[in-house]
């Protein structure tokens, strides 16, 4: 079992780093498209089937509640959450239409639409992805390799450098939470936000690398910990230090 652990976090770590060589250009063109819509009153919709129908309720949750500081609630929608329009959508008009009725209803032109699909061809993201573009939404896909039909409706493509559906469906989760990271430290100021990228992304890879250095379980989980903690403080004084700054005894949360 240690060997295959071993195989699955080396496998991670492989796609990230080419994530990390290969999408931050795309992942800030998205945040500013995010940043841009909210400025002016516009909105977040996210959408996809199965796991990525989780990554689209987690990542609205953290745009909505927070990422990791204390701000106004940011507009963002997951159209998988609500069930008598899934049902009734998918009943009445088929499940190819599950997210562009949705789109329909609730999008306006300059709104976001985030489309996930580890294929790219999922025909429910893509229905709502060309009917946003009719509506004038800018739209994004979060992706694998190949791109599937997604590539050519989309204004930005976050293609996860894999075939594999695991690694790819964990590169979204990150590439998602660098997201949040990158609006919640932007959407109120116009910096450059790369070095912001690489950051995040690098932030992770450090965690494994060092987990995987370490022999006794007893020092392997308190090395783990403390790396986190340390991670944590780091990113509070960043952040805080040029944005605002946290509450008193109020804890650092995620969904």
């Amino acid at each position: 079992m240690k060997a295959s652990i071993q195989t699955e976090f080396n496998q991670h770590l492989k796609v990230a780093r080419q994530c990390l060589t290969a999408l931050p250009d795309a992942l800030e063109s998205c945040a500013r498209l995010c940043i841009e819509s909210l400025r002016n009153q516009g909105k977040i919709l996210i959408f996809g089937n199965g796991g990525s129908a989780a990554d689209a309720q987690h990542i609205a949750a953290e745009r909505v509640e927070r990422y990791q500081i204390q701000r106004k609630g940011l507009a963002a929608i997951a159209l998988t959450t609500d069930t008598s329009a899934l049902t009734s959508i998918g009943n009445d008009f088929g499940f190819d239409q599950l997210f562009s009725r949705q789109v329909e209803a609730l999008a306006n032109p300059g709104d976001v639409l985030i489309g996930i699909s580890t294929s790219g061809n999922s025909a429910n993201v893509i229905n709502a992805l060309t009917l946003g573009k009719q509506m004038d939404c800018k739209t994004v896909g979060f992706t694998g390799q190949q791109g599937g039909a997604m590539k050519t409706l989309c204004d930005v493509t976050l293609a996860a450098p894999s075939t594999d559906t695991p690694r790819i469906q964990e590169m979204h989760i990150l590439l998602g939470h660098t997201l949040c990271h990158l609006i919640e430290t932007n959407s109120q100021n116009d910096v450059s936000i790369k070095k912001q990228v690489v950051h995040e992304m690098d932030k992770k890879e450090y965690i494994i690398r060092q987990l995987g250095r370490t022999k006794n379980k007893k020092y392997e989980a308190y090395v783990v910990t403390r790396i986190i903690h340390l991670l944590n403080d780091f990113s509070i004084k960043f952040v805080t230090q040029q944005y605002v700054t946290r509450p008193q005894g109020r804890a650092l949360t995620g969904c």
